[in-house]
């Protein structure tokens, strides 16, 4: 009888002893995941808002026609500009406004006369057309104003010359976006040195070819 006393007292003893081993054991440790072993977070791709975008156009304008100058015969006229163009993109709507300013050169000539100038302009007016689409027929309607820089005119074999000679016009066209054809018409007031003042009515088409198109948003 005592030694089974004894027994179950070592038994008990060696399952306290084992007890306070494992619980004197370090739990492991739970370490952090090292942050330069995560995946970069993906960034979304900036998408265009249709209903706030802005729609810049870098064009070359070629025009001509008839020339009708005051107190000489009727004649003809070249002028090529190139023009920076905006205007707001208001979703899908058919009607957006635009605006900017253009610059160029332009020559004239009639019989017995003829003359030169160097016009910087700007417009406002509107585009039917396609919305935020990238292509699409589009019409755009300006009023334009402008002035020359500076005029050489030459009439019956006297030389005159004018600084920021006025002119203002309308002007309309039609097509995709990488070429309009269209119509426009001017008037404008030559004043001059050594030449009498003369109003000069302008009725010719227009061509515009696109070089640069971009449709930003903020």
């Amino acid at each position: 009888m005592l030694s089974v006393c004894l027994r179950a007292a070592m038994a008990a003893l060696l399952l306290t002893a084992e007890s306070r081993v494992a619980a004197a054991q370090p739990a492991p440790e739970v370490t952090d995941v090292d942050l330069d072993e995560r995946p970069a977070p993906v960034e979304a791709p900036h998408m265009i808002d249709p209903n706030k975008s802005l729609r810049i156009e870098v064009n070359l304008v070629n025009s001509g026609g008839l020339a009708f100058t005051g107190g000489l015969e009727n004649g003809s006229y070249l002028r090529l500009m190139s023009e920076a163009m905006l205007g707001p993109v208001r979703g899908t709507r058919p009607l957006h406004p635009v605006y900017g300013f253009g610059w160029g050169i332009e020559g004239w000539v009639a019989p017995k006369a003829e003359g030169f100038g160097m016009p910087i302009e700007m417009f406002c007016g509107v585009r039917f057309g396609s919305g935020s689409r990238p292509s699409g027929a589009l019409m755009t309607m300006r009023a334009v104003v402008a002035v020359d820089l500076f005029t050489v005119d030459v009439i019956d074999g006297v030389t005159g010359g004018g600084v920021f000679t006025p002119n203002a016009g309308l002007d309309f066209n039609l097509g995709g976006d990488l070429f309009r054809a269209g119509a426009e018409f001017r008037a404008a007031y030559r004043w001059q040195w050594a030449l009498e003042d003369r109003v000069q009515l302008q009725l010719g088409a227009t061509l515009t070819w696109l070089l640069v198109r971009d449709t930003t948003s903020p």
